[in-house]
């Protein structure tokens, strides 16, 4: 949020007097001084632009700090970097390649279980954001389940039963959805058709 706490720097001046051992703080010139405000007199950096601070776009900021005696501030200065690296928030959704999959397979296969397709979501998030687990999600035909089954880890979508359109005319077609869900709960789903 704006005005979050980042850190703060400290610069020492070993003169006696107050006027020689003053100190105060600027951002060296550099593109990402608008994100945050450094107070001159402590030192201490807040986040002053929220919405420009996504990880997804850019995790690191090196930050160049002077810190400077106003009465001589072209003689008696010291630089610092200060390196901001944002921590992952599970602000992305799984994404699957295609919103509908449509699989053609033959008829009467009976080496089972029998992989049809790889599905395949991404995630931007790090570690358990971005780790996504699949599912079949219940369709209205409950027997869904029983014909074919998900690796929850890889996608893999398998038929686990024998098929024979000569015995079952009336079901050229399988629907169901597959849900990609990250291990901090966001989810989305896309269409199976075989």
């Amino acid at each position: 949020p704006l005005n979050t706490f980042v850190g703060q720097v400290k610069a020492f001046d070993l003169d006696k007097t107050n006027e020689n051992n003053l100190t105060l703080y600027k951002f060296f010139i550099h593109s990402d001084e608008d994100l945050f405000n450094l107070d001159r007199t402590t030192g201490v950096l807040t986040v002053f632009n929220r919405d420009r601070l996504d990880r997804e776009l850019n995790e690191k900021f090196n930050l160049t700090i002077v810190a400077y005696n106003p009465n001589r501030a072209n003689e008696l200065f010291d630089t610092t970097n200060v390196i901001i690296i944002l921590n992952d928030l599970n602000d992305q959704i799984p994404e699957f390649d295609q919103p509908i999959y449509q699989v053609y397979i033959r008829e009467k296969l009976n080496r089972l279980p029998y992989s049809i397709l790889n599905l395949t979501a991404h995630d931007l998030d790090l570690k358990e954001n971005g780790t996504i687990l699949y599912e079949l999600v219940k369709a209205k035909d409950s027997g869904i389940t029983d014909l074919f089954s998900i690796n929850r880890k890889t996608g893999q979508l398998y038929l686990n039963a024998y098929l024979d359109a000569d015995l079952d005319e009336t079901r050229p077609v399988f629907e169901f959805e597959v849900r990609a869900k990250d291990m901090g709960g966001l989810s989305s789903k896309t269409t199976i058709q075989v």
